[in-house]
């Protein structure tokens, strides 16, 4: 099987606080805007993928799977703190975001994954039944600036997951 995955993002984030305008003094020369975060994201993925299923016994079944895929990814975000910008910084609508916010090149990977399922059935009707996979996690995005020690800028990467397990089912 085939195919191919689109997304496209667009987000923006604003917080008006009235009060915090009349405590700090600042008045409506902000028209009481204190946080600004624009958002953008593309992400387009290809994969091809298929599984085949064989029975050993009528007991015992066993299942190979894979998936090969590729994926770009292409962010943008802006982050401000009008209070601190000053009034020099002018908010833009969501309806401006893809003019404000030019989408750059994040990550892009390529890779292949597989996965094995086993099965057997006890004449009792119990089951047996273990599995082995992997997947993957798309990663992210951080705007602004790093904080020492606590926030990592910039490309988050990819995430590659590994997974195990047995199970043991007891007809009642």
């Amino acid at each position: 099987m085939l195919f191919t995955i689109r997304t496209n993002t667009t987000l923006c984030h604003l917080s008006l606080l009235r009060a915090t305008a009349c405590f700090t003094g600042f008045g409506d020369q902000l028209n009481d805007l204190e946080y600004f975060e624009g958002d953008r994201t593309n992400l387009e993925e290809k994969a091809v993928f298929g599984e085949i299923a064989y029975e050993i016994t009528e007991n015992w079944d066993v299942t190979f799977g894979a998936r090969f895929y590729e994926y770009e990814y292409e962010t943008a975000n802006l982050t401000e703190f009008p209070y601190f910008s000053g009034p020099e910084f002018r908010p833009f609508p969501l309806s401006e975001i893809e003019g404000q916010l030019t989408l750059t090149p994040n990550q892009s990977f390529e890779d292949e994954l597989f996965k094995v399922n086993t099965s057997y059935t006890f004449e009792n009707g119990n089951l047996l039944y273990a599995t082995f996979s992997q997947g993957f996690r798309v990663g992210a995005s951080n705007g602004g600036e790093s904080c020492p020690d606590v926030f990592v800028a910039g490309n988050q990467g990819f995430m590659s997951i590994v997974a195990w397990s047995t199970i043991w089912a007891k007809r009642w």
